[in-house]
């Protein structure tokens, strides 16, 4: 494995030292030849691989030197590098030096920046929210503030990605901003000093109404997530909590050592939470659970969709396999894959697929990836219906993709589970449809649109009464019909085909929706969370079936 992996890594180091040295594209013959002698120093490779690399080396040097367009040698570098990582599997990646930033923001749980949330209406940077006490706050950026330059350059038009670029960038550095106030000034050359902007994994944490039961959600896995959590577990445990649900819809993954400690938080110390198996026994892992959790009697109850990838569908395996908890909503993403970061001499990173994830029953999380067509689509998709309890039962039925011949593994209890590419839950949740109506409407951003011209309009009277209560404005702010009006107006303004059919039908949605939206401006995305659960069917089942994540915590 060890020799696999180096021929691979060497594939790399050529192709960086081919981007990096330019003068091998010139039309110097000497040049190349000094150039492919050096590389042959630092390969201790056969002759097969050698002859790969001089033809990967024609190919770029040929199109550089020929082509009717004129690249960069380290875009066909990067391209090179992708179309070898994509022709191995799925989820082995390569992230040049600038992307790389993104990750690692995103891996430690910070970066540096100003500290709003903006979205783009008609071609203009709108502030949705503005982060107390941050950079931006401090230079009195206000919601409803509009961008119109960034460090002297025109914002109109800018893509969200460009805006993130821009105001990102090293500590303590400046970006300046010319504004067009809520209130119609124009404020140029504002200077905002850039600092530590957190990134936080726990999106939301609170008590459902009217229960002792905790509600976490968690859109993915960083370095601080295991730290949010226990702060998380510790509020709410003083409010009284006696039972715990743990949203992961949505969650992409993260690090893997933090759904460890996560996990070692609920389960019985030494039992095997997670397996890596790989074709080097170097990375044949099994990670046991310790006697350090705090949290181990407390019921459990996990949301999962079908955006629920890697890491969090390492942590749902574990919970439902020890019987731990129940796992409720939608057949998981199926990413069982693990990979290794492989840092190169420019800063760029790859990751190389080195084994598989396994659940303590031995279940591998990973779907069949062979049809490289459907894979990552709906189609790829296991849908089951509403209430069906595969764990619980013997029948598999063909409709849905099951045969005899489909792996049945044990939990803990000897109940069964299957292993079908990514994590089948005990009671399947279905999302609710919405209409082609409500899909324009959020897609076209009127919810944001009509939220922030709302909250201007209102501003102080909103503050007023809401800003400091939270409680206050959820139980009391109701979406009144004068506000729907309104609403239904921007969408028309907005270019959206009205359909008073499809609106009647999600009308409860909608409503919902503009408040949580609202909610989002006030305070942050936590509460608009928040809000959005109210009528959550997923919430609702999750409390109804607690009982029984109770009588499991009894067995065990």
């Amino acid at each position: 494995m060890h020799y696999i992996i180096k021929l691979i890594c060497d594939y790399f180091v050529y192709s960086l030292i081919l981007g990096a040295i330019k003068i091998m594209y010139s039309k110097s013959f000497m040049a190349t030849i000094l150039v492919l002698m050096f590389i042959g120093t630092v390969s201790h490779s056969n002759d097969k691989v050698q002859q790969q690399l001089e033809k990967l080396n024609k190919v770029i040097k040929t199109a550089q030197d020929n082509h009717l367009n004129q690249n960069e040698t380290s875009i066909l570098v990067d391209a090179a590098i992708r179309g070898i990582l994509k022709e191995l599997d799925p989820h082995s990646y390569y992230f040049t030096k600038d992307e790389m930033k993104d990750v690692e923001a995103r891996r430690s749980g910070n970066f540096f920046g100003v500290g709003i949330t903006f979205t783009i209406i008609k071609d203009t940077i709108n502030i949705l929210n503005v982060m107390k006490q941050g950079p931006a706050f401090s230079a009195g950026i206000e919601v409803g503030d509009k961008i119109l330059k960034i460090d002297g350059e025109s914002a109109i038009g800018i893509s969200m990605e460009k805006v993130d670029e821009k105001l990102r960038g090293e500590r303590n550095t400046y970006v300046t901003f010319d504004l067009l106030k809520s209130n119609g000034k124009l404020q140029k050359e504002i200077n905002i000093v850039r600092s530590r902007i957190p990134v936080y994994s726990i999106n939301s944490s609170y008590l459902i109404d009217d229960t002792q039961i905790g509600y976490i959600k968690i859109s993915r896995f960083n370095a601080t997530t295991h730290i949010e959590l226990t702060d998380s577990l510790s509020i709410l445990q003083q409010m009284g909590m006696t039972g715990l649900i743990i949203d992961l819809r949505g969650n992409p993954g993260g690090i893997v050592e933090q759904v460890y400690l996560v996990a070692d938080e609920f389960i019985g110390e030494n039992e095997n939470i997670l397996i890596t198996k790989g074709r080097d026994p170097e990375y044949n892992e099994t990670y046991k659970s310790t006697d350090n959790g705090e949290y181990k009697d407390i019921p459990l109850i996990i949301l999962i969709d079908g955006e629920t990838a890697s890491a969090p569908e390492i942590l749902a395996g574990a919970f439902q396999d020890l019987d731990r908890g129940l796992i409720l909503g939608q057949t998981s993403f199926g990413k069982g894959l693990v990979q290794k970061p492989y840092r190169l001499a420019d800063g760029s990173e790859f990751w190389l697929t080195i084994a598989k994830y396994y659940t303590p029953s031995g279940r591998s999380i990973q779907k069949d990836y062979s049809n490289k067509e459907t894979y990552g689509t709906l189609k790829d998709r296991i849908v089951l219906k509403d209430g069906m309890n595969l764990g619980h039962t013997t029948e598999l039925s063909s409709e849905y993709g099951f045969t005899e011949t489909t792996p049945i593994f044990r939990t803990k209890s000897g109940r069964p589970v299957l292993s079908s590419g990514g994590i089948v839950p005990d009671y399947v949740i279905n999302d609710d449809s919405i209409t082609n109506l409500t899909k324009s409407m959020t897609t076209e951003n009127i919810f944001n649109k009509y939220c922030l011209s709302y909250y201007i309009k209102n501003r102080k009277n909103i503050e007023t009464l809401y800003s400091e209560n939270f409680r206050y404005f959820y139980e009391s702010f109701d979406v009144d019909s004068l506000m729907i009006y309104d609403f239904i107006d921007v969408s028309i303004a907005s270019g959206i085909v009205w359909n008073q059919d499809e609106f009647n039908r999600d009308k409860s949605f909608i409503i919902l929706n503009i408040k949580a939206a609202l909610a989002g401006i006030i305070w942050d995305d936590n509460k608009r969370n928040e809000v959005m659960m109210t009528n959550s069917k997923h919430i609702k089942k999750a409390v109804e079936l607690m009982p029984m994540a109770e009588r499991i915590i009894r067995k065990n």
